[in-house]
């Protein structure tokens, strides 16, 4: 009798075991998302922030802004608005009240109308309202800042209700009511 050798053993696939792991990989990742968002959402503000009005020095991390003028209607900017639009403006000193140097943004600071819509300020129009052109380029030492005009472009008929003032976008902001 003659006996042949073992078939050579199944090689088992693996497909199962790829399976689970990317499966579990997407879990997790979906799991670390909602736990990210739900801190995000619920996180406090930073403790160096603050609210104000007109004229009321207000802070957001190592930013102070006093506002103290908001006005629409705006005319005579060497840009003009577009149709249906006017220029809403709002004046603030902006001091560094930290311990690097900073830098005065345009594009992080926003405007609400009386209806709550957000607008963000015009950066040519922004750039052209300040006599110093080079204002929102410079680096602002500790303790030293200057006086700066943001220019909005809201529908006519529209007005500043409240201000959201940022050092840089990624900050809590701080409000200022007009």
């Amino acid at each position: 009798m003659t006996y042949l050798p073992w078939p050579p053993p199944k090689k088992k696939s693996n497909t199962g075991l790829l399976v689970a792991l990317i499966g579990g990989a997407a879990a997790l990742c979906l799991v670390l998302g909602v736990v990210g968002t739900v801190l995000y959402a619920t996180r406090d503000r930073h403790p160096d922030s603050t609210d104000g009005a007109l004229n009321q020095p207000v802070r957001d991390v190592h930013t102070q802004f006093t506002v103290t003028a908001v006005q629409c209607g705006v005319t005579g900017l060497r840009t003009e608005p577009a149709a249906g639009t006017t220029y809403c403006t709002a004046t603030a000193t902006v001091k560094n009240v930290g311990e690097r140097p900073i830098a005065i943004e345009v594009q992080s600071q926003a405007a609400f109308d009386q209806k709550g819509h957000k607008f963000l300020a015009n950066s040519t129009a922004s750039i052209s309202a300040n006599d110093d052109i080079t204002i929102f380029g410079e680096q602002y030492e500790p303790g030293t800042g200057a006086t700066v005009t943001w220019v909005w472009e809201l529908p006519v008929g529209s007005t500043i209700e409240r201000l959201e003032l940022h050092q840089i976008l990624q900050s809590d902001g701080a409000e200022v009511t007009v």
